[in-house]
């Protein structure tokens, strides 16, 4: 072994706490993902219970157009009433309606969407523990092999299988020739 091979050999000790410090690294990385879900979640609460003035300034513009051709609509809808004989206590009136949550407003549709929100974040924290996991395994096996000196060593960390190996894809007509033949119900 020369010298410069010696000096980047890292020693147990060395070994060690770089390997703790890995382990503390994605312990805390697992617990920023789960306050990350939490966060997202809070600010799709939010998001939710948004509600929009109809005088807020950002479209103040707009309603007074939209107010403006629905009067202009109900006159002619009066004048026409008017002609018909309908009394004005009877004709159908227009309005312009403003709703502050819009379809937020529907429990039903809350509901939905909470649940799809809660669903789909807590996918993502699954997605990101999985990769912290799997940052950790390879930091701590690089570390490992660097530390082995034997082929036999080196050798079991090879040994373990890929999940495709173990879950291999699964067919139709595996599964049908697997299953006991049933009456079929429509």
């Amino acid at each position: 072994m020369t010298a410069k091979n010696k000096a980047e050999r890292m020693t147990a000790a060395d070994a060690r706490e770089l390997a703790t410090v890995v382990r503390m690294r994605a312990r805390v990385a697992r617990e920023d993902a789960e306050l990350r879900g939490a966060q997202l979640i809070a600010d799709f609460e939010e998001e939710l219970a948004a509600e929009y003035p109809a005088n807020d300034p950002r479209w103040a513009e707009l309603t007074a157009e939209a107010e403006e051709a629905v009067r202009r609509a109900d006159a002619e809808l009066a004048a026409r009433c008017k002609k018909l004989g309908i009394r004005p206590e009877f004709r159908p009136n227009l309005s312009v309606s403003w709703y502050s949550s819009g379809e937020n407003a529907y429990h039903d549709r809350r509901a939905t969407l909470r649940a799809a929100a809660k669903a789909r974040v807590a996918a993502m924290v699954k997605q990101a523990k999985l990769s912290i996991a799997r940052s950790e395994t390879e930091a701590r096996s690089t570390i490992a092999e660097r530390m082995l000196t034997t082929n036999e060593a080196k050798g079991l960390l090879e040994a373990i299988p890929t999940v495709e190996v173990l879950l291999p894809t699964l067919a139709l007509r595996a599964v049908e020739a697997e299953t006991p033949n049933r009456p079929l119900r429509w």
